[in-house]
């Protein structure tokens, strides 16, 4: 979470908002809570050279995106999201990742995806997400979607069992679902990222913490409604 350059030149007017931005101590981020500031903080001080990102939900290459400053420092990586629109920006946009059109859950199949006008950020597969929005949002559309595992995906993007520096998750209701169903340690992301709370100011869940933890990640930080999770090693000095 942050100031928009827009609206820092709206306040500050354009010369302000120019020597703001030039100041060495000013920081870029894209996320929406900050979270790529995080995750890049993390991966550069611990591991070096271009890495790799799998963003699944990853809604719009520059908008609330936890991955395009990784982008910007030269990483590449793998693009998932249900919206034949978004995915269609990310071709333009980010030509030499793989991108991929696609709903994700536990196991492959067929699922609702709902769409709110004016909130593709908000698009869901989840049935109880959905009752929650309806209070907020208008419903769009309601159309049956192709869903794939997350194996589904990476044999898709024939992974070759590369290192995944991060996963990011923001699946809009399905995320702790999703990361339960993931073999970590066949992957071995060094950085998990994932919408694991509905609120800010809500804790990350017990039983989220413990179920990465058995399989060897610490819980590094809360952002906004996000969890980041590294995997212990990083932290063994």
């Amino acid at each position: 979470m942050g100031v928009y350059i827009a609206s820092l030149r709206g306040i500050a007017g354009d010369a302000a908002a120019d020597r703001a931005l030039a100041d060495p101590a000013a920081r870029l981020s894209f996320s929406q809570h900050g979270e790529d500031a995080a995750v890049v903080k993390i991966l550069t001080e611990r591991a070096s050279g271009r890495g790799i990102y799998v963003d699944l939900g990853c809604h719009h290459p520059t908008r609330f995106s936890n991955t395009h400053l990784l982008h910007l420092m030269g990483w590449r990586g793998v693009n998932v999201d249900a919206n034949p629109a978004s995915v269609r920006l990310f071709n333009r946009q980010r030509p030499g990742d793989v991108n991929i059109c696609s709903g994700v859950a536990e196991r492959g199949g067929v699922m609702v995806f709902r769409r709110y006008e004016g909130a593709d950020a908000v698009a869901t597969f989840s049935d109880e997400e959905a009752a929650r929005k309806g209070a907020k949002y208008r419903e769009a559309s309601a159309e049956p979607t192709r869903v794939r595992s997350f194996d589904e995906i990476m044999d898709i993007a024939r992974w070759d069992g590369a290192r995944i520096d991060l996963l990011n998750i923001d699946l809009e209701g399905f995320d702790a679902r999703v990361l339960r169903s993931i073999d970590l340690d066949r992957y071995r992301p060094l950085v998990v990222c994932a919408e694991l709370v509905t609120s800010p100011v809500a804790p990350v869940p017990d039983a989220d913490v413990a179920h990465m933890r058995a399989r060897g990640y610490l819980l590094h930080s809360k952002t906004g409604m996000s969890a980041i999770f590294c995997r212990a090693e990083l932290f063994a000095d």
